[in-house]
C-alpha cells in the first residue's frame, strides 16, 4: 500500500510568489480549424482570414504582446510540408512546429443585417499550448454597414471593440493557470519476474530521500518532497501497478518566465528511481528504469 498519510486528499505546495506576465510569452494567431481540417485549405475558402490574423498581430503587438508571425512561419511550415508530407497540414501538426507558448484562433463570419447591411464577427479562443487548455473566449460583432464597406475594416472593428479586455482575461487565465499547475498521468509498472515489487525495500541517496524504506512508500515522499509537484489525487496502486490519474506539476519555471517542459518533469521522475537500490535483495541491487511519455502521460517502468 502507498504511505496514505502523503496522499490523502491532494499534496499541496506553496504557490510561485510572483504573477505571471503574459508580455513574457509568445503568442501566434491563426485561422480556426474544425478537426481534421487543412490550414491551407481554409486560408484559400477565405479570403479574409490571413488579413484579419495580420491585423490582430499588430493590434496585439502595440499592446506590448510578443507574437510569432503566422504568414512567415507558415510559408516555412508547409514548404517542409509539401517536401515530405503533404497530408499534416493541420493545426495540431503545425502548432507542434511552431511551437507558440500562447496560441489564439481566429474565426471571420459575414452577418446579413438586413436592409442591404452587413457587419462582420469575430470569435477568439485562445489557448496554452502546453496543455491545450483554453485561456479566453470572446465573440463580438462589429457595426452594420452597406454591402459596399471594406470587410477586413468591420473586422478590425469587431475585435477592436472588447481587445484591452480580452488581453486582461488572457492574463488572467494565465494566471489561474500558473495556481492551477499543468496535469499530467503517471503509470509505475514493475514486471513480473523482476525478483521485487512495490512491498520491496529500497535505497535512496537522493539528499531529501536519504532513507530506507518500502518502495511504495518512497514513492509517496518522493511525491511529497519534489519541489515541481503541486498536487496529485490519492493513486490506484497493486503490488507491481501504480497509476497517478492527475498530478499537477508547475506550469513555469523558477523565474516564471518560461513554461517547464513535461519532458524534463520526466528526467526528474526518472532520476529518481534510477537512484533507488534495492536493500537485502538476493537477485538484484540495482533498478533498471525504462521511460517514455506519450502526449501528457509519462510511463516508468522497473526491471
Amino acid at each position: 500500500m502507498l504511505l496514505s498519510f502523503f496522499l490523502t486528499g491532494a499534496l499541496s505546495l506553496s504557490a510561485q510568489s510572483t504573477a505571471p506576465n503574459l508580455r513574457n510569452f509568445s503568442i501566434m494567431v491563426i485561422p480556426y480549424l474544425k478537426d481534421g481540417e487543412k490550414i491551407n485549405e481554409k486560408l484559400q475558402k477565405n479570403a479574409h482570414i490571413r488579413m484579419a490574423i495580420a491585423n490582430l498581430q499588430d493590434a496585439f503587438l502595440s499592446n506590448g504582446l510578443k507574437i510569432i508571425d503566422f504568414s512567415a512561419k507558415y510559408q516555412k511550415y508547409y514548404q517542409d510540408q509539401v517536401m515530405t508530407e503533404p497530408t499534416s497540414d493541420t493545426k495540431a501538426q503545425f502548432v507542434q512546429y511552431a511551437a507558440p507558448d500562447i496560441f489564439a484562433e481566429i474565426e471571420v463570419e459575414e452577418i446579413d443585417c438586413g436592409d442591404g447591411t452587413h457587419k462582420a464577427r469575430v470569435r477568439l479562443k485562445t489557448f496554452l499550448t502546453a496543455t491545450s487548455e483554453l485561456m479566453a473566449d470572446k465573440v463580438s460583432d462589429s457595426n452594420c454597414f452597406v454591402k459596399e464597406a471594406d470587410f477586413v475594416l468591420l473586422i478590425k472593428q469587431s475585435f477592436n471593440k472588447f481587445l484591452e479586455q480580452y488581453i486582461n482575461q488572457m492574463q488572467d487565465g494565465l494566471t489561474r493557470m500558473v495556481d492551477l499547475g499543468q496535469p499530467l498521468e503517471l503509470r509505475i509498472t514493475v514486471l513480473d519476474g523482476t525478483g521485487f515489487d512495490l512491498n520491496s525495500i529500497v535505497r535512496s541517496s537522493l539528499p531529501q530521500l536519504n532513507t530506507t524504506a518500502p518502495l511504495s512508500k518512497m514513492i509517496a515522499l518522493w511525491m511529497y518532497k519534489e519541489s515541481k509537484i503541486k498536487s496529485s489525487s490519492p493513486p490506484s496502486n497493486s503490488a507491481q501497478l501504480v497509476v497517478y490519474d492527475e498530478i499537477r506539476i508547475s506550469l513555469l519555471d523558477e523565474n516564471n518566465r518560461k513554461i517547464y517542459p513535461l519532458e524534463l518533469f520526466r528526467y526528474e521522475v526518472w532520476n529518481f528511481f534510477n537512484d533507488l537500490q534495492l536493500v537485502n535483495n538476493a537477485k538484484k541491487v540495482k533498478i533498471t528504469v525504462q521511460d517514455n511519455s506519450i502526449g501528457r502521460t509519462i510511463y516508468i517502468t522497473l526491471e
